[in-house]
């Protein structure tokens, strides 16, 4: 389901005024680095939804269930070292050497994963692989914001869309299939043709559309860089028991919220203002949603004794959920208020988590299925509203930043709540010696972030099309970091 490039998800709804025909949007140099990003994207997309239905398999045979949650963190602690990182080199020596040099990093950290001969390897192959695609998708995206209009480029967000379709279907099956028969390792193997590819695709249309010593709004990179370290250091000390987890966590938690004021519009870590608000949302649901989607799977294989394939079968449903609810908001949205929509979306995830927990304690296994495509729902439906809501919520001029904000913020978020739901199994299981205690935690928790997040949904307007900042107090948004 759509996890790490949020702008392509929130600008569908926008008017396409004067598109371009669909054949000449596919045509020559910038058809072809259109449907390198396409490649990639979709490449992506199979990497997630492979690796949610095989990692119960992985777990199985590398052990490491303290790195459980790292697994799925670690390729977004990757990708936000990697943009403002990529930013700042493409803005000094073009585009096309990051895309190259992405491609390659990428794929070599699925040939480390493939490989792995222990969990933590498996989170340091994971690492490179955010690392690369974040650098790859960062200086295309800025590419085609440079040399797409915007009536057009909304037709370019569509096809993103539209490139998790196809592996929310087949990528988990798929996923099962091989855990099951040659094995899990070439889940991590299947990508990497396509992968070479894209950046083939890609490089002929970059030439035409940038340069180097063209300026972008870069995400600050010393704030980012200590981000990504303050989390990496709060993560390791909720999942590695040593004399160092208390240093860590001490030491991580201000670093954190330090830099996160300087990356975050103000008012975003009190929700004082309309962008702040929207953002602290988008933030809260993600921490929420993805800290427990990683774990299903193990709900499913662990506690109720179901097979890696038809454990695969909850990402499949999950991500049907997700498209369906967001293709009926997008034709909603004007007719429903914002904070309708997130309110319902938010108790829906929050439903859902708590749909789970029963199974964990030996109801029945088949619960999950239904809970979660429950919460994948509400996902759907708050996730697009939240995205709309950030470039509203926005001063005029400020659209962008706000969206920029938004994407640092939901990184965060990829990172932080698969790896604080690790830690708490990692906790209880070190201390009970069973999963039981841990995931009922993991899922209580989940439950309780989208229930704020439902809380937060009444700073929204709630008059259909309603601009957000005419019922938030809007102060004068800054660039983020500034």
């Amino acid at each position: 389901m759509p996890a790490l490039h949020p702008p392509e998800r929130s600008q569908p709804a926008a008017v396409a005024v004067a598109a371009a025909p669909w054949r000449t949007l596919l045509s020559g140099d910038r058809g072809r680095l259109i449907a390198g990003m396409l490649v990639t994207e979709f490449t992506f997309a199979a990497q997630v939804l492979l690796m949610a239905a095989v990692m119960p398999a992985v777990l199985r045979d590398l052990g490491g269930v303290a790195l459980y949650g790292w697994a799925f963190a670690a390729s977004a602690v990757g990708a936000l070292v990697a943009m403002p990182v990529a930013n700042r080199l493409a803005d000094r020596h073009g585009p096309r050497p990051l895309v190259v040099g992405g491609a390659a990093i990428s794929i070599l950290g699925l040939v480390v994963c493939a490989l792995a001969p222990a969990m933590a390897v498996l989170v340091g192959g994971r690492l490179l692989v955010g690392a690369g695609s974040g650098a790859e998708l960062t200086v295309a995206l800025g590419a085609v914001a440079r040399g797409i209009p915007t009536a057009t480029r909304a037709r370019v967000f569509t096809l993103l869309t539209a490139m998790w379709i196809l592996p929310g279907l087949v990528g988990p099956p798929v996923g099962g299939i091989l855990a099951g028969t040659v094995g899990w390792r070439w889940a991590f193997v299947a990508p990497i043709p396509l992968m070479l590819l894209a950046p083939l695709l890609m490089l002929p249309g970059l030439r035409a559309t940038a340069s180097p010593g063209a300026s972008s709004a870069a995400i600050p990179l010393v704030p980012a860089l200590l981000v990504a370290a303050a989390a990496s250091a709060l993560l390791t000390a909720l999942t590695v028991s040593s004399w160092l987890s208390v240093p860590l966590a001490v030491a991580g938690v201000p670093v954190l919220v330090l830099a996160l004021r300087r990356i975050l519009p103000p008012g975003t870590l009190t929700a004082s203002t309309a962008v702040g608000a929207t953002i602290a949302m988008l933030f809260l649901i993600n921490l929420g949603y993805f800290g427990g989607d990683v774990f299903v799977p193990l709900v499913l294989t662990a506690i109720g004794g179901r097979s890696v394939t038809e454990a695969s079968l909850v990402v499949t449903l999950a991500s049907l959920g997700w498209v369906a609810a967001a293709a009926w908001q997008s034709r909603v949205v004007m007719r429903r208020s914002a904070r309708s929509l997130v309110r319902g979306g938010a108790l829906l995830i929050a439903l859902g988590c708590g749909g789970v927990i029963p199974a964990v304690v030996g109801a029945t296994w088949s619960l999950p299925y239904l809970a979660w495509t429950v919460a994948s729902v509400g996902m759907g439906l708050a996730y697009q509203t939240l995205w709309l809501n950030s470039s509203d919520a926005a001063a005029p001029g400020q659209e962008g930043d706000a969206i920029a904000a938004a994407l640092l913020a939901e990184t965060i978020a990829l990172s932080l709540g698969p790896g604080l739901a690790g830690g708490v199994l990692a906790v209880a299981h070190s201390a009970t010696g069973t999963l039981t205690t841990g995931l009922v935690g993991v899922f209580s928790l989940a439950m309780a972030l989208a229930l704020g997040g439902a809380l937060l949904a009444t700073r929204l307007p709630k008059a259909p099309g309603a601009p957000t900042r005419e019922v938030v107090g809007l102060a004068p948004a800054s660039p983020p970091g500034a």
